[in-house]
């Protein structure tokens, strides 16, 4: 219990920076829960997927998309919010079981929001999924802003894992110009 107790104080501290509203703990509650469930649907890909790092870059993104004033006390989660923040941090995996994953999710912060009488509209199948290209382009338009801290930013560096021996995805990238050869740097491992 204290663990969860210590989670949910750090985590409001990622989400938002002065006064805890009811409606605030209720959906760190249900976010902490679902994180902690979350593994259970990577098993036809890779066993125990998602770490902290992962929902650290969704309570980064859900920040930078859902803290309405400057002074960060206005947090509204908004279904759209939640699923891009979900595409973006715990996809990687079967379609079937990204959507289980997005629905456990959202019922989650719904059955935590219940005493408040809200709930976040559950979006339909054909919205849960989204083309890679589609994340892929949206992540490398994402920069720290200047003065910013990059430690606290809401993105991670892209990562491409090419499976062929000829490069073959990376020269998509430039071919589908998603990437601009003179301003992206390649590293091969």
């Amino acid at each position: 219990m204290r663990r969860i107790v210590d989670e949910l104080t750090t985590y409001e501290g990622m989400l938002l920076s002065l006064v805890i509203k009811m409606r605030e703990r209720q959906i760190i509650t249900g976010l902490c829960k679902s994180f902690q469930e979350c593994n259970q649907f990577c098993t036809n890909t890779c066993k125990e997927l998602f770490h902290l790092r992962d929902f650290v870059y969704l309570l980064r993104y859900l920040h930078q998309k859902c803290v309405v004033n400057t002074l960060g006390q206005t947090f509204l989660l908004s279904s759209e919010a939640l699923l891009r923040g979900l595409q973006r941090n715990f996809n990687g995996i079967e379609e079937q079981d990204f959507k289980k994953l997005v629905l456990m999710f959202f019922n989650n912060i719904n059955k935590a929001l219940q005493s408040e009488d809200v709930s976040l509209p559950i979006p339909n199948d054909k919205d849960i999924t989204c083309s890679s290209i589609e994340l892929i382009k949206e992540s490398l338009q994402d920069k720290v802003e200047p003065g910013g801290n990059p430690n606290t930013a809401s993105f991670r560096y892209v990562m491409v894992i090419d499976p062929t021996e000829t490069g073959a995805t990376t020269s998509l990238l430039f071919d589908t110009q998603i990437c601009d050869r003179a301003n992206t740097d390649i590293v091969w491992v």
